[in-house]
């Protein structure tokens, strides 16, 4: 009896688990619907213990109604309001069209899953008339555990209108990771591209669940 019940309960546990996923899966995409390439990571090269990779995930947001011309001020909005974000520096730039561009010195705080990170960056927001594009470059990385063998960070993520009612979305990582002295290279090459494909999917769905508020 206590063995049935406790299959009972493991199997409306995994069936919980799988409804919510759904769930949020269609909260998600709702109204858009998402047609993304799998993410890829790979290795740029080393120079002695400083190893390169650079990670991508690439979207198209079907059925895409709005506008995403002049969405830099909302977009920094979020930036200033969202607790994993602080803004230290920001610069608006007025253009000839009135649109607005801003530079920041911007501080990111990240739980990267093997250590709480606190990078430092050097970031551009441009919002044109039918894209948008967010390139932050790192100054500085304060981290723990392994994650302080991360080097420096380049983000980048970009939204361009193509066609009617798509967007394409697109999030770029480029990092330089310090190889531990007892890693084997194949072995931390291996470990570190599958660490980076699971980062840029999670990135990419928090970045595309906010845009989906902002647009």
């Amino acid at each position: 009896m206590n063995r049935c019940l406790l299959i009972f309960t493991v199997l409306l546990q995994l069936f919980t688990c799988c409804i919510s996923d759904v769930l949020a899966a269609k909260n998600f995409s709702d109204p858009w619907h998402l047609d993304c390439q799998e993410p890829t990571a790979d290795f740029k090269g080393n120079h002695g213990k400083e190893y390169s990779f650079e990670s991508i995930r690439d979207c198209k947001l079907l059925g895409f109604s709005g506008s995403i011309e002049n969405m830099g001020p909302d977009f920094m909005h979020w930036l200033e309001v969202d607790p994993s974000f602080d803004i230290r520096k920001k610069v608006e730039v007025i253009r000839t069209d009135g649109a607005s561009n801003f530079d920041l010195e911007l501080i990111e705080y990240r739980d990267s899953g093997h250590g709480m990170m606190k990078i430092y960056y050097d970031s551009k927001v441009i919002s044109e008339k039918r894209s948008f594009f967010l390139k932050s470059d790192s100054r500085s990385i304060k981290a723990s555990g392994d994650a302080k063998y991360t080097i420096s960070e380049i983000f980048e993520l970009s939204l361009e209108e193509k066609a009617s009612n798509t967007l394409n979305f697109k999030v770029k990582k480029f990092v330089k990771i310090k190889k531990p002295t007892i890693a084997p290279a194949s072995l931390f090459k291996s470990e570190v591209k599958k660490g980076m494909r699971k980062d840029i999917k999670l990135t990419a769905t928090r970045y595309i669940k906010q845009l989906s508020l902002i647009l």
